[in-house]
């Protein structure tokens, strides 16, 4: 089963594997069979005062979290 996610053909087309569609409680769960991990990392070494660095900080807060999931992530 393909299903428009959001009303228009050409945004995002979800497919259901045995039955289970993919959305943020089957992704969470794990329960969707192709759920894929994904990390950030940064150089031990990197200057604290980068941008880089500060993004990472940022996406470990609540509003980084809150902006992962708004992206379609699911973070954990």
């Amino acid at each position: 089963m393909i299903r428009d996610t959001w009303g228009t053909d050409d945004f995002l087309k979800t497919l259901a594997i045995d039955g289970i569609m993919p959305d943020k409680n089957s992704i969470k769960k794990q329960t969707y069979p192709f759920v894929a991990p994904v990390y950030v990392s940064i150089r031990s070494d990197l200057d604290k005062n980068s941008m880089a660095y500060k993004l990472y900080q940022w996406i470990q807060t609540k509003s980084g979290k809150k902006a992962i999931g708004e992206s379609g992530y699911v973070p954990k």
